[in-house]
């Protein structure tokens, strides 16, 4: 993931992640002494089928006439906030976030999860659009999907933004933030 090797926030890792944890992963010095993930058949797989999930359903409506190469993985960066991603699909006009999830947990879905609002927002912030769409694929057969709206939401936009900003400045000063009422990975 770029977010790995670069300095900007990424609305899929940084965005519902707490100062703490943005800190940590973002100051140069600090970033350094998190011990890298242990590789594990599942930890490698994962996403890795995920990317392939995303590959077919890209490459299908592209085969099939119903978007254009430039409606997928659309480059998205806002260097005065300095963040960047990449949006999945646009569809009709409409951003599309794929998402996969394996059976046991899809069956139990029933609303969309928490960090896809706050990974959406700033996308459709930087589209200048007010919805997008979650597409949710479960992994297995039968490959059922469900479909959620997500709508552009500012509080949460602001909030967002303002962690990114608090952040990026307590980066500059070499001063980690409080991890107070954190229970993130990282703060823990």
């Amino acid at each position: 993931h770029d977010s790995n090797k670069d300095d900007y926030f990424h609305p899929s890792v940084h965005a519902d992640e707490c100062e703490l944890g943005c800190y940590l992963t973002l100051h140069p010095e600090e970033r350094q002494l998190l011990l890298p993930e242990k590789k594990t058949f599942k930890n490698v797989m994962t996403p890795l089928m995920g990317t392939v999930v995303h590959t077919i359903v890209q490459q299908k409506l592209l085969v099939d006439g119903r978007v254009e190469e430039e409606d997928i993985e659309i480059a998205l960066v806002d260097e005065a906030r300095h963040w960047r991603g990449h949006a999945d699909l646009r569809f009709k006009g409409k951003l599309v976030d794929i998402k996969t999830m394996r059976a046991d947990k899809f069956k139990f879905l029933k609303d969309p999860l928490p960090y896809w609002r706050y990974q959406l927002n700033p996308y459709m912030d930087a589209m200048g659009l007010n919805e997008s769409y979650v597409l949710v694929i479960e992994m297995g057969w039968p490959f059922a999907m469900k479909e959620y709206r997500i709508n552009k939401n500012i509080g949460l936009l602001n909030e967002v933004y303002d962690k990114w900003a608090y952040v990026a400045e307590m980066i500059k000063k070499d001063t980690p933030p409080s991890h107070a009422d954190c229970e993130r990975r990282y703060c823990v």
